[in-house]
């Protein structure tokens, strides 16, 4: 596809694209929502034509941090408007706003917006917000069978383990080589004396 039969054009853009090992200024051709080409392109006649001078034109950025999903004690942003498509972000990850009892909540979210939305299952079921450090609201098999299951939008589990959330849990941390093995897996820290 050439320039000449694009929708847009952004013109003068500095492009960063590091899979293509690329950092010009250089013209940007839109055809049909994909990127057409990449260069010196002639103005077509019928597209519309954006200067991208003093501006960056980048592959699809991702906002790592985002609370998308309204809630007790959750300042949600919307995954549009505040944090993704309409701020240049294409992919934004909410960081546990959920856990298993509303995942339905965070899919809904998804579904519906053209930003592309991932999720952290927190490990708090609850259907009011998570409440770190309360065993009683885990669910473990439950959430990892959810996560299993929605694998196309969760890509983890939130575990938040702060003194803040949870009171001293008797951990402190130590380095990999030395630290103990617990929950059955790989230990991160070393038990505090009591």
């Amino acid at each position: 596809m050439t320039a000449d039969r694009c929708d847009l054009l952004v013109r003068g853009a500095r492009v960063i694209d590091p899979a293509q090992a690329l950092d010009a200024v250089a013209d940007v051709a839109v055809a049909g929502g994909r990127i057409a080409g990449v260069g010196d392109m002639p103005v077509p006649r019928a597209a519309r034509v954006i200067d991208g001078g003093g501006l960056v034109a980048s592959p699809g950025w991702i906002d790592l941090h985002v609370h998308c999903v309204e809630g007790p004690g959750v300042g949600a942003v919307h995954p549009d408007r505040d944090a993704g498509i309409d701020a240049g972000v294409t992919t934004v990850v909410d960081t546990g706003s959920v856990g298993v009892d509303r995942l339905d909540e965070l899919l809904d979210v998804a579904r519906s917006a053209r930003t592309r939305v991932l999720g952290f299952l927190n490990v708090s079921a609850t259907r009011t917000a998570p409440v770190h450090g309360d065993w009683q609201a885990f669910d473990q098999a439950r959430t990892i069978a959810a996560a299993e299951r929605h694998r196309d939008r969760v890509v983890g589990i939130k575990v938040l383990a702060s003194q803040r959330h949870c009171g001293n849990l008797g951990l402190v941390p130590g380095r990999p080589h030395d630290s103990p093995r617990v929950a059955g897996g790989r230990g991160v820290g070393r038990r505090e004396p009591r």
